[in-house]
């Protein structure tokens, strides 16, 4: 399907298997796809007819309203920022810059929500990395992602060593070298060359800077597992020095770096639009008005395989399209309240929508903090916008998508009608992709995978979407290429303009279709515990406190559309560890794997893992926990280690 759908590019990787032979198997999973999204389709609840609104503030007015300039501007003002990756001086800046912007929009009501999150962040404030050369030269260097917990800290004295020019990392290029304690140099597309190069000794890595690359090939570039390899990206002009140095004679270098995890403050921007709009005669009554607050979301932070390089630009569309639907908002007054969320932390495990969510489910008795939810994740060279209450980061089960067929097809109708504003195809603007029957299942307008901020409120009981660009597989998504020069604006501005006039109609109404009724009930849960040593001397249960332990939900794939699954939490003074926003194994089965880490300080080595054994996994289980409740304990042993080779 992704290699023909619209004439569109495959993936990489299916590219790739394509031109290793895996043509048949390939089709193969296709085919079963197929019968499996038709089967769904087939047993899909029936629905007597479509669900049709008529907009009640005028289309071609909305349309009209939306400035490509301000678009443009917001777009470039935040990748100028720098990265904004929380922990970055970039991200500090987005927040003050999207909250000024809320309020020029018309927002009154701004506030910032701090919370923690745990990222790679370095200790001098800047790349935190540079390589001393044996010709005299200084370079910067820039860490990459780290391999799950484990950064590219150096110890004090740094990793020294000859540099070996690997070119494309093929294991021919290594030939007449040592490469036992060497530092290779090597193309960033390079896929997972890195590996050989870590396996013939070599004691770190650096990537040079391509002309391009992709998504895919930033993917490669750091592991779901905690190896103790140091990686760096080094740009082209200083790539083109060293390789200069090593024509004449032998290189070596000092590498230095000191980039540690732990704990980073960033903030959601919460702001709030009063209603003013009159309820339609005899539709709802001023009570239940009241109780339909609606919450407005889009991220506003970026990432990159090489976290002080992410500009993110094509990430920054959503958050300006928001903005712009502020605007449009305050000039057509919805009727009911609304609240516009701003998250930070994304690309960590959607850790700023699950502290919004957990810090407003309700205790029991108290009435919601809201009761909808839309959120806006958007890019710029899809093909129109589609209505999602599922993504990828949580595996909610499908069970529930009768649930949202009634505001998939609300969404639809307003969006056909901005199409008509508009002048193009409806397949162009805001599409119903929830209702698709046997002839399509909703995933196949991804294709990229996407973790969606609306699977946390649909987890909590909301009543959950998000308005995400389809037949985008945004390819400079997670990378340093991540450019307003790669942005198409036109196309920016044309989902702006779909999303502005279909989104104020739909509040407009009262009695919208299912956005207001859709129960999946609460599956959200709150996990916590403590990670101890187990010090048999003192007791014979594991108590012993390990002060900056990390505490990690362990998740795979590793990463989807640019967002790390495995979710970190960095412990209290009293060794406890929270993650907000777990699954309870009512809204999907099977259990989750939790573990633990500790790094050393002065090397960044990891000097605490899990324990696997008997006092550990197979005492308390953490291994396949099952979360039964939306309040869940559960201590993880760890036990002291060091690397392997």
């Amino acid at each position: 399907l992704e290699l023909t759908v619209d004439g569109l590019h495959a993936r990489p990787e299916m590219d790739s298997m394509m031109r290793r032979g895996g043509g048949s198997r390939f089709r193969l999973v296709c085919r079963a796809l197929l019968t499996a999204a038709a089967w769904a389709g087939a047993i899909a609840p029936a629905r007597a007819a479509k669900v049709e609104i008529d907009p009640r503030y005028a289309v071609d007015e909305l349309v009209a309203a939306v400035s490509s300039a301000r678009l443009e501007r917001t777009v470039r003002d935040l990748a100028s920022m720098g990265s904004r990756v929380p922990g970055l001086p970039g991200n500090a800046m987005a927040a003050r810059y999207v909250a000024d912007a809320l309020k020029r929009a018309g927002v009154a009501e701004v506030s910032f929500e701090p919370f923690q999150v745990v990222v790679p962040v370095p200790a001098n404030g800047d790349t935190g990395a540079y390589i001393d050369l044996s010709t005299g030269e200084r370079i910067t260097l820039h860490p990459l992602w780290p391999n799950l917990i484990r950064t590219c800290q150096t110890p004090p004295d740094g990793v020294s060593g000859p540099i070996v020019d690997a070119g494309t990392g093929a294991l021919s290029a290594y030939n007449g070298h040592e490469t036992r304690g060497s530092i290779v140099l090597m193309d960033f597309n390079s896929g997972r060359a890195w590996y050989d190069a870590r396996m013939l000794g070599a004691s770190a890595i650096l990537f040079a800077e391509p002309d391009l690359t992709i998504r895919g090939e930033a993917t490669e570039k750091f592991s779901e597992l905690p190896l103790n390899v140091p990686r760096f990206y080094v740009r082209r002009a200083d790539v083109e020095r060293i390789r200069a140095s090593l024509g004449a004679r032998s290189v070596s270098g000092t590498i230095h770096c000191d980039v540690r995890m732990k704990n980073a403050t960033t903030w959601n921007i919460v702001g709030r639009l009063r209603r003013q709009a009159p309820p339609r005669a005899g539709a709802v009554d001023e009570k239940a008005l009241q109780a339909q607050t609606v919450v407005l979301s889009a991220y506003y932070d970026s990432i990159s395989a090489v976290p002080d390089l992410a500009p993110g630009a094509d990430s920054a569309a959503g958050v300006a399209v928001l903005i712009e639907l502020a605007r449009a908002l305050a000039d057509h007054p919805p009727a009911r309240d609304v609240v516009f969320l701003a998250t930070s932390a994304h690309f960590q495990a959607m850790a700023g929508i699950r502290e919004f969510m957990a810090s407003r489910i309700p205790e029991s008795g108290e009435s919601p903090a809201f009761r909808a939810f839309i959120g806006l994740d958007l890019s710029t060279h899809g093909r129109g916008v589609g209505t999602f209450w599922k993504g990828s980061f949580y595996g909610i089960s499908e069970a529930h998508t009768y649930k949202f067929s009634d505001v998939g097809m609300a969404c639809g109708s307003l969006g056909r009608a901005a199409a008509r504003a508009l002048g193009v195809a409806p397949e162009l603007s805001v599409r119903d992709t929830v209702n698709t029957g046997a002839e399509r299942h909703w995933s196949t307008f991804l294709p990229l995978a996407l973790c969606l901020e609306g699977e946390a409120a649909t987890l909590a009981g909301y009543s959950g979407i998000t308005l995400a660009s389809i037949e985008d597989a945004r390819p400079y998504l997670d990378t340093p290429f991540d450019t307003p020069e790669r942005v198409d604006f036109a196309n920016l501005a044309l989902q702006a303009r779909a999303i502005c006039a279909t989104v104020p109609n739909l509040l407009a109404d009262v009695s919208v279709p299912g956005l207001f009724t859709a129960d999946p009930g609460n599956g959200f849960a709150l996990v916590h515990g403590g990670v101890f040593e187990f010090g048999r001397s003192i007791s014979f249960l594991p108590q012993d406190k390990v002060p900056g332990a990390i505490a990690a939900w362990l998740r795979q794939p590793k990463s989807v559309g640019g967002v790390r699954r495995t979710v970190l939490d960095e412990v209290d003074e009293k060794s406890q560890y929270r993650f907000a926003g777990m699954v309870n194994q009512s809204h999907r089965g099977g259990g989750d794997e939790l573990g633990a880490f500790h790094c050393d300080p002065e090397t960044g080595d990891i000097d605490y893992a899990a324990d696997y054994g008997p006092t550990g996994v197979k005492a308390l289980g953490f291994d396949n926990f099952a979360v039964a409740s939306n309040d869940a304990g559960k201590d993880i042993v760890v036990f002291r280690c060091c690397p392997l080779e």
